[in-house]
């Protein structure tokens, strides 16, 4: 039996999304959108055959079997609010909230709607990530991680506003600390550091270090004060699994030549992590349960740490 999906928002990742639901045979067969533009795009790019102005008139009509919330960074928390009291197995696109709090609200409203509800933070289901946690046993294995973030507020100004840039801060942390506590484990009590420079907006740079709950030392860097590709890496006994970029992991063990772990064909097909997601999501979809590990509340974690790093920053 066909899975049938339902989209609402049609921000810029979503025409990913929907590439890769339909390779694994679901349908998108309806898009939710405020804007008469937003609406086009869905029905001429994304070729969905029914759009909808109001996201309780497609629900009612449509009556989908899940809902993916892919709209522009900004407005998913809100957009979650209108979707979750439906109960209906939801995909979240990051960022869950542009602050905790609105995270926290997010998982009350999931929880007392009974709604399941997967964050799609799609670099934990990355190929080369699953193969290089299998390699070393498990996370469990880990000894220490360093995550190199960083972003480049000029850039981004070009779509947001300011105020949703300075908000930003931690909404966009949140893809580094995410894959810093999926490897090293929840972070308390960490060392922060963090220097806004007078006069320079944006110019940022913040700071983390911690011993996780699992024993690894994590790292974290973010700047904001030049740009920089994205860098983690972690290691083990002998040996250090290196992610950069992201899509791509050398091993260097002791005593042996460097060589790297490839990703699936899948991987190399459509955006990294997002086939393994969406397969995840239609599990979702088919048992009506989401695993804790790919849970909406998952990411708090990192959020918690997002939230610290942010307010030392004075950006929140």
């Amino acid at each position: 039996m066909t899975v049938r999906l339902a989209l609402v928002g049609y921000g810029r990742i979503a025409p990913k999304h929907i590439e890769v639901f339909r390779a694994l045979g679901a349908e998108v067969v309806a898009s939710a959108n405020r804007s008469a533009e937003s609406r086009a795009k869905a029905e001429n790019e994304g070729q969905i055959p029914r759009t909808f102005s109001s996201i309780r008139e497609m629900i009612e009509t449509v009556r989908p079997d899940g809902v993916l919330v892919m709209p522009s960074s900004p407005q998913v928390a809100a957009t979650a609010r209108e979707v979750l009291p439906f109960g209906l197995p939801t995909l979240l696109e990051k960022p869950p909230g542009y602050s905790l709090a609105e995270m926290d609200e997010l998982t009350a409203l999931a929880t007392q709607h009974e709604t399941p509800t997967m964050i799609g933070l799609n670099r934990r289901h990355y190929g080369i990530v699953e193969r290089a946690l299998e390699e070393v046993g498990g996370p469990a294995n880990i000894t220490s991680v360093l995550v190199e973030w960083s972003e480049d507020p000029r850039h981004v100004l070009q779509r947001l506003t300011p105020e949703d840039v300075k908000r930003m801060t931690f909404s966009h942390t949140l893809h580094g600390l995410d894959l810093l506590t999926h490897f090293a484990g929840p972070i308390e009590s960490p060392n922060i550091v963090a220097r806004a420079f007078p006069g320079a907006p944006f110019r940022w740079v913040m700071a983390m270090q911690a011993l996780s709950t699992r024993g690894a030392v994590a790292s974290f860097t973010s700047t904001w004060d030049a740009p920089a590709k994205w860098r983690v890496s972690f290691t083990v006994a002998d040996r250090r699994y290196l992610f950069a970029p992201l899509e791509t992991c050398t091993v260097f063990e002791r005593g042996k030549p460097d060589r790297t772990i490839e990703p699936p064909e899948h991987d190399v097909r459509f955006k990294p992590g997002f086939y393994a997601q969406a397969r995840r999501f239609l599990d979702v979809v088919a048992t009506k349960t989401v695993p804790p590990e790919y849970a909406l509340a998952s990411a708090r974690p990192s959020m918690v740490r997002g939230d610290a790093l942010t307010r030392a920053l004075g950006a929140l």
